[in-house]
């Protein structure tokens, strides 16, 4: 993915929002997936489940190819992630939290004007969708939160007192899909000694064609495929 900055350039992947699976009584139980995602097909492939499936969020951030040098930060320079839906905000947001061990990360729903983490000024806060949270808590947090990165669809410099570095995820390069493919593909392998299927470039490219910079798109796209059994 072809990032353009202020500072520097990015290399980024992206994937669907995070889920775990749930135990009868109604308990997350870590990485387990639903059983639909558990099928004797998958086997076949050296899979253990569908590999653009649901992931946990500690493996998100894992499985993001980021440049190092996009995820320097110092106290009170802030970083917006800015880019349409589907393009990578929470992924950069979650490779961040896979860096430093008690990072918070928020994401604030539709129709919520406010987040309710409460992070010290030695935490690193990750709030996703921060263009849904009021103007008057937005100033309150860039002037008393030291640590922080947000993802937004809007740019929140006016509600800076400072100057807000600027990440803006644009185009998604066929390198940088094969990567994320590849990623995710050895996350799901069975056995690490033995081959996996791969997608040729030409499919990769009709991916490109029909869904553009939408990663999110693009996952569920090869998700489906892959549950319809066309590998």
């Amino acid at each position: 993915m072809d990032i353009k900055t202020d500072e520097f350039d990015l290399g980024l992947v992206s994937s669907e929002p995070p889920a775990y699976g749930a135990t009868a009584a109604g308990r997350l139980r870590g990485p387990t997936l639903p059983w639909w995602q558990t099928s004797p097909a998958y086997r076949r492939h050296n899979f253990r489940w569908n590999p653009f499936g649901e992931a946990p969020p500690a493996e998100l951030g894992k499985m993001a190819l980021v440049n190092e040098a996009a995820l320097w930060m110092a106290p009170f320079q802030p970083v917006q992630i800015l880019a349409p839906s589907g393009h990578g905000k929470t992924t950069h947001l979650l490779a961040l939290q896979a860096r430093h061990p008690g990072a918070i990360y928020e994401y604030v729903p539709f129709a919520q004007r406010k987040f309710r983490a409460r992070p010290s000024p030695d935490q690193w806060f990750l709030l996703d969708e921060a263009q849904r949270v009021n103007a008057r808590q937005l100033r309150d947090l860039f002037v008393r939160q030291p640590w922080l990165a947000l993802g937004t669809h809007e740019d929140l410099q006016p509600h800076c007192p400072y100057p807000l570095r600027t990440l803006h995820i644009e185009a998604l390069s066929l390198a940088t899909l094969r990567g994320i493919v590849s990623r995710r593909m050895e996350w799901a392998k069975a056995d690490p000694h033995l081959p996996r299927p791969a997608l040729d470039d030409a499919r990769l490219t009709r991916l490109l064609q029909s869904h553009g910079g939408n990663l999110r798109a693009i996952v569920q796209a090869l998700y489906d495929s892959i549950q319809r059994g066309e590998m």
